[in-house]
């Protein structure tokens, strides 16, 4: 009994050995990690101040600050008798309670609050009367619960009837629609549990928010970081207000973008701050913050989604970082902004802590040095290209399974083709951007279900409004919807995978519930803004048998990944064993063609790397076909015969899973973006 007992002691007691020193260094390290730095270096200085008292409103330039907990707050004295704070005072819906933002109304950023006493604030905005708007105490009668767009209520004090007449009057021309509420700084908010991506963030807790802002109570940029991105897209007059922060920094030695890496800050000598999450971009940033007008090609976020996009499950431009004020004082213009020096601490209980660490580490260090470089070499760009043939056919699907558009060029993202705007196509309509899904079940819908839909056409009005067309139904005009807490609904896949998206309204869901199922109701439009990826790729089946398939290589509303390239001259030799109807690359659905005199019918099976112009792309895995392929994309028609299914399934049966499908055709993840032209040599991978 004793020789049985022995060994598992001794294994058991080795291992509690390096689970305690392990569990010792971490708790120690942890603790480090959360206490104040003791040494500084400085990186720059605070050359800007801005408050905005309206969230989404003006701003106001200072020339110094109280830094409180929930935000900056005015210097109280003779010329400016009021504490104003920032995002203190919001705009509402007067039937839904909704908080509006600029993302929806971006004349906003025209109305002005400034102090005009001890008691009251000064409304300004052009074409309107100044109004006087005495600050409200909180009372029963005043306050009323408003909701933020993730869905989290917020205690407001109303402003009165007269200040909602005003902003009515300034935002729609009517005498009621909007209120003007208040938040005392009485009661810090609830934020984190309401937004699920906080999650990811684990410094972010409800003691870092601001009154009304969407996330923390300080923002701060970097003005090296701005003067970056300004090189890259020098006619888009982006400044810093783009980015609306509180703070910003500059200094001729500061490097763009490394603010990502500063932890603790310290500005002048008594406040204190810490980074707790990079500040995620929307749609607002597109608005210029002097005119209220919409910039027509999306900047910033249209550079910025090429080079700086969050790794975290929000997947959108970022810009600047959220800060949690650790230490309140005062901040003045000119301050010197230091970041904390962080070192390394030995002080460790015992030998055998330092001595279960240091082999755990060695051991550990030892196994990731080898899968990082064995990783590496796998995910190496190559540096030697072969030519395999020529882009044939360039297509864009805005509708999924809808009908297709035949392009000459495309803007090739991370997440699908994007048309380029031009004269002629003032829109950049994405690659399946819209679905049509059920009214009651919000289910999406397909071809699979619904092949009818391969026959309703979207295609480009003018900058703010897309045409569905179909045959024997009157066109209709639809405006592209922006994000408001009234049309975001959430809508399922064939996966189980729930995803956002905007609704695009009454009239066309009737449009398309007519075009459907002669109805008045039962599906809707839905409509993916294209700043959030999708994280589905674990519910796919199989997934894990696809080594380079991610959620990095998803696509909007596709099925899968953002790309899919067919070879013609697979095409044509499924074609030529069909004998009842004629298959073209069409029945496949793929964003491009390849053609070439030397191709042979599924050489893409071994396409691994492939360069197209500036784009090169990734194959993740072959695409498995299923009954929509049967449907003709000119007349919505399956086939009786269930063709080509019924030929693929005779010679072309794949996938990695114990089940094989047909397959044709291969899934690719866009590692790099740019513009694919119809004719570009294609070339693969030679390393």
């Amino acid at each position: 009994m004793v020789s049985n007992v022995t060994p598992i002691v001794i294994t058991t007691a080795f291992v509690a050995l390096i689970s305690t020193g392990l569990c010792v260094y971490l708790v120690r390290k942890k603790r480090r990690e959360n206490r104040v730095p003791s040494e500084w270096r400085k990186v720059g200085s605070a050359r800007k101040l801005f408050l905005f008292p309206l969230k989404s409103g003006h701003y106001m330039e200072i020339d110094s600050a109280e830094c409180t907990e929930v935000g900056l707050r005015l210097l109280k004295s003779n010329k400016n008798p009021l504490e104003l704070r920032d995002r203190s005072f919001i705009v509402y819906g007067e039937k839904d309670s909704e908080i509006k933002s600029g993302r929806v109304l971006p004349q906003l950023v025209k109305i002005e609050v400034s102090v005009h006493d001890g008691s009251h604030i000064a409304l300004d905005a052009p074409q309107m009367r100044t109004l006087y708007v005495k600050v409200p105490e909180k009372s029963d009668l005043n306050t009323t619960t408003v909701k933020v767009w993730s869905g989290e209520t917020v205690d407001a004090v109303d402003c009165g009837d007269e200040a909602a007449r005003w902003l009515s009057h300034h935002i729609s021309q009517k005498d009621d629609g909007y209120r003007l509420g208040f938040h005392d700084a009485s009661k810090r908010r609830n934020l984190v549990k309401f937004q699920d991506r906080m999650k990811y963030y684990k410094l972010m807790t409800d003691a870092a928010t601001g009154l009304f802002s969407d996330v923390t109570s300080v923002l701060v940029v970097n003005q090296a970081s701005i003067n970056d991105y300004n090189k890259k897209a020098p006619s888009a007059n982006v400044t810093p207000l783009n980015f609306r922060p509180n703070i910003i920094v500059d200094d001729p030695d500061i490097k763009p973008y490394e603010e990502d890496d500063w932890d603790w800050m310290k500005i002048g000598d008594e406040v204190i701050m810490r980074n707790v999450k990079e500040c995620t971009r929307c749609v607002f940033t597109t608005v210029d913050q002097e005119t209220g007008v919409r910039n027509s090609d999306r900047e910033p976020l249209k550079t910025l989604s090429q080079y700086r996009m969050s790794k975290s499950p929000e997947n959108a431009p970022i810009m600047g970082i959220h800060m949690e004020v650790k230490k309140t004082g005062i901040i003045r213009y000119g301050d010197p902004v230091y970041v904390g020096v962080n070192k390394t601490s030995t002080m460790i209980s015992s030998k055998t802590t330092v001595i279960a660490t240091t082999l755990f580490v060695a051991v550990s260090t030892g196994i990731c040095v080898y899968v990082l470089k064995r990783n590496k070499r796998k995910n190496k760009i190559p540096t030697e290209w072969k030519q395999i043939g020529n882009v044939k056919k360039l297509y864009i699907f805005p509708l999924k399974s809808g009908r297709f558009i035949e392009i000459d060029r495309a803007d090739c993202t991370e997440v699908g083709f994007r048309l380029i705007k031009t004269e002629e196509n003032p829109l950049e309509l994405r690659d399946r951007s819209f679905i049509v899904y059920g009214e009651k079940d919000k289910e999406i819908r397909s071809g699979r279900a619904l092949p009818s839909l391969v026959k309703v056409e979207i295609s480009v009005h003018d900058e703010e409004h897309i045409a569905l067309d179909a045959p024997n139904m009157e066109k209709i005009l639809v405006r592209i919807p922006q994000r408001t807490s009234s049309n975001v609904t959430t809508v399922k896949d064939h996966n189980g995978e729930n995803i956002e998206t905007l609704d695009c309204g009454d009239e066309v869901a009737k449009w398309l519930s007519q075009q459907i199922s002669q109805q008045n109701s039962g599906y809707r439009l839905g409509f993916h803004e294209g700043l959030k990826r999708r994280r589905f790729v674990k519910r796919v089946k199989n997934a894990d048998l696809y080594e380079n398939l991610t959620d990095e290589a998803t696509g909007l509303f596709s099925d899968l990944t953002s790309v899919m390239i067919v070879n013609q001259a697979s095409v044509d030799d499924c074609a030529s064993k069909v004998t009842t109807n004629q298959i073209t690359p069409l029945f496949f659905r793929g964003n491009i063609v390849v053609d070439g005199p030397n191709l042979k019918a599924f050489d893409e099976d071994n396409w691994d790397w492939i360069k197209v112009g500036d784009v090169v792309m990734r194959n993740v895995k072959e695409c498995t076909r299923c009954a929509f392929t049967n449907v003709d994309p000119e007349t919505g028609l399956r086939s009786d015969q269930k063709e080509p299914i019924k030929t693929l399934s005779s010679y072309r049966m794949g996938g990695k899973g114990p089940q094989k499908v047909p397959v044709m055709g291969i899934h690719m993840d866009v590692k790099r973006n740019g513009i694919i032209k119809s004719g570009d040599p294609v070339y693969i991978g030679c390393d």
